[in-house]
């Protein structure tokens, strides 16, 4: 399943806009009246959120209730974007995409998934090029999702490493041997625990 960021702009007409881990648009959308649930089921569609990003600060309680909804990381810029900056923002990537804005709140959820985007690009970037020269077939999205939930590239990387048979059979004579040498001291101490008793 595809891992998404989705900017969330709540209010009697919520605005969504869906970007991939990669900053490609997947989806742009606004409701009147739109129900909690459905907000949901739309997202859902789409793939998995990792990111609900909002577009001021502190987000509003409906942006932190989706994202505990979906259990998911909560996007705050450091302060609340400027009308013009978002517009900016939102519309020179439009063009870009060929995505069509229809109203404010669009402009303002996708402002919020942009902006959330370019705060992790840089680590995304890195966990490609990591990824690359190691020639690893760990899928980049997962690590991504990980580095999102507060991993270090390389715990993500770590966590994500199918184990090797060898890896897994050393282990496994390791846990044997230090068995067999717990036990040996056991015995150890019981003989000695039986002479004292005797003398």
């Amino acid at each position: 399943m595809r891992k998404l960021i989705v900017g969330v702009d709540p209010g009697v007409t919520c605005g969504l806009a869906v970007l991939t881990l990669d900053g490609r648009c997947v989806y742009v959308g606004s409701k009147r009246n739109w129900l909690f649930s459905d907000i949901i089921h739309t997202i859902g569609e789409l793939g998995e959120a990792v990111l609900i990003a909002s577009d001021v600060s502190p987000p509003p309680a409906s942006v932190s209730k989706i994202s505990s909804s979906l259990n998911a990381v909560t996007y705050t810029p450091p302060t609340s974007l400027n009308p013009s900056y978002k517009q900016q923002l939102a519309k020179s990537f439009a063009e870009e995409q060929g995505v069509d804005l229809e109203n404010s709140h669009e402009v303002d959820a996708l402002a919020a998934a942009l902006k959330a985007y370019q705060h992790y690009k840089n680590k995304f970037n890195q966990i490609e090029t990591r990824l690359k020269e190691a020639d690893s077939r760990i899928y980049p999205e997962e690590v991504k999702a990980l580095v999102i939930r507060g991993y270090t590239i390389q715990r993500a990387i770590d966590t994500l490493q199918p184990k090797s048979k060898i890896e897994v059979k050393i282990k496994a004579e390791k846990k044997e041997t230090e068995k067999a040498r717990g036990s040996d001291s056991e015995i150890e101490e019981l003989r000695a625990k039986l002479k004292r008793e005797r003398n």
